[in-house]
């Protein structure tokens, strides 16, 4: 949604969000009704949608010399997820069995991280108050060092069982549940990789075309993220990527 925009303003150049203002259009398609959200990194908008003649939210991203540091970020952590379940299915031949982002932890070990993240401890603060600290919005205020420093764990092996003994037929959190668990069929390893799917691709169309129009980037890009994610993803457990075969998939193991 971003491509088409005008020449960013210094402001925005050094991370501030795009200016809008109700009744703009950009892109000659997207008339701005009203915000919907803001984050850290992006603004949600009511836009009508004047070419297919109906209202579509539109996710505006913010600017910032670092902002395609952040996606690297996010398959950081995912390489650690996947390496953390090898160990588990090699190693230990344990099925997490619930992988979800609860389970997920990103410990940090940077003192200037547990000062930002200290405020957001505090039970009597709503939702909104959470996200913020004392100085605006986390995303804001991490540093690269900070997020060198963080940990990925995978945690609660509740429900956690053994690759040749499982336990129970009833496992995993529905949004994140493997199809041989829905159906009833025998599972092993394959179903945490479906739910470590699950975290990356929910609610996404793994179309290269759509995700390149939806997402703005490159067909290249595209495609590269849909090779990676389709195998997880194979609806026959026997076919489908281990961690290991997903660990070294080029666009995952690209540095």
């Amino acid at each position: 949604m971003t491509k088409g925009m005008a020449c960013p303003t210094p402001e925005l150049l050094h991370g501030a969000h795009h200016p809008m203002q109700e009744g703009e259009v950009f892109n000659t398609q997207y008339q701005v009704l009203h915000k919907l959200g803001c984050g850290a990194f992006a603004t949600v908008w009511l836009c009508q949608d004047m070419r297919r003649k109906k209202q579509v939210a539109v996710k505006v991203l913010k600017s910032r010399e670092s902002f395609a540091d952040t996606a690297q970020d996010e398959v950081a952590f995912l390489r650690c997820v996947l390496a953390g379940l090898r160990f588990l299915h090699e190693c230990c031949r344990i099925i997490h069995a619930d992988i979800k982002p609860e389970n997920i932890l990103l410990c940090g070990h940077s003192k200037s991280l547990q000062r930002l993240l200290m405020p957001t401890l505090d039970c009597d603060q709503g939702a909104e108050g959470k996200l913020k600290g004392a100085g605006g919005d986390l995303g804001n205020q991490l540093e690269e060092s900070d997020l060198m420093s963080i940990e990925v764990k995978i945690a609660d092996l509740g429900s956690a069982c053994w690759t040749y003994k499982p336990f129970s037929k009833e496992i995993q959190t529905q949004p994140y549940r493997a199809l041989e668990v829905l159906l009833g069929l025998d599972y092993g390893t394959p179903a945490d990789i479906w739910s470590t799917a699950c975290l990356v691709g929910l609610g996404t169309v793994l179309l290269p075309g759509i995700l390149a129009d939806r997402h703005g980037w490159t067909p290249q890009e595209a495609a590269a993220f849909a090779a990676f994610l389709l195998p997880a993803l194979h609806y026959a457990p026997e076919r489908r990527a281990s961690a290991a075969q997903s660990l070294r998939h080029a666009w995952i193991a690209a540095p």
